[in-house]
């Protein structure tokens, strides 16, 4: 049997409580402020590793959602068992670790009396802790980092998982996660054209192209100038265009 590798605290109340006799550990109004997505890859004792993603939504100032899922990889960076999920509700408060003041995410166990700790470092990691507030992996400091980006390169599956905040909207359990999730997808041209390209290495390419615009790209997502700016952003290449180029196939 694998051995799980969380350690949790048994205590009693609601994760809003935890700290209610501990004034200066009340919930903080950062829940909005730290959702999002969260991933990394952490120690295992009987598999090469564990790829683990923790999605942070918010339904207060001070309290959220939370959905963890761990999948356990095996030499081949395939998964070895099925991937685990957890879900509850999660709250930020002022405590110590490492002798310093942090802000720390308390996530409630499947809404039970069991919880889960992590400290946020100053470079953004989630790092995760045990009951006595310290590294569960010792001194491997490995974290989850949180995502900038989702970034998608199918102009269909993009513009439909940036409806997935409409398509969940009547779901109280996923509607709040969804808009979180959809405030991050980015369709890969939307997302290269929104950052500093390193120009200097790119190569001349002394060709004459067209282009023919995805239909969920133009119509669904109304990405049109970003898949330009990237071709002209190519030395010498030139970019001539197409007459109706926007036209639908039909597909």
């Amino acid at each position: 049997m694998k051995k799980h590798l969380w350690t949790v605290l048994i205590l009693t109340g609601s994760a809003g409580s935890l700290y209610a006799q501990d004034g200066q550990s009340r919930p903080l109004k950062m829940v909005a402020e730290l959702s999002g997505s969260y991933k990394g890859m952490l120690p295992c004792t009987t598999c090469t590793g564990v790829e683990e993603v923790l999605e942070l939504s918010y339904n207060t100032d001070t309290t959220g959602a939370y959905l963890l899922i761990d999948h356990y990889l095996g030499k081949n960076g395939k998964e070895i068992t099925s991937a685990s999920k957890r879900e509850g509700e999660w709250i930020a408060v002022k405590d110590i670790y490492d002798g310093k003041a942090c802000t720390m995410l308390v996530l409630n166990y499947d809404n039970s009396d069991k919880y889960l700790f992590y400290a946020l470092t100053q470079q953004g990691t989630l790092l995760p802790l045990d009951s006595d507030k310290r590294p569960l992996y010792g001194d491997i400091k490995q974290g989850l980092t949180k995502l900038d980006a989702i970034i998608v390169n199918a102009a269909g599956c993009g513009s439909t998982m940036k409806e997935y905040g409409h398509l969940l909207h009547d779901d109280t359990q996923w509607q709040a996660r969804a808009e979180t999730f959809v405030s991050k997808v980015r369709d890969v041209h939307e997302f290269l054209a929104g950052i500093e390209l390193n120009r200097k290495d790119l190569k001349p390419l002394n060709i004459k192209v067209t282009y023919q615009e995805p239909c969920h790209m133009a119509h669904a997502q109304r990405l049109t100038a970003q898949p330009r700016k990237l071709l002209k952003a190519i030395p010498q290449l030139q970019l001539v265009e197409m007459f109706e180029s926007a036209m639908c196939c039909g597909s």
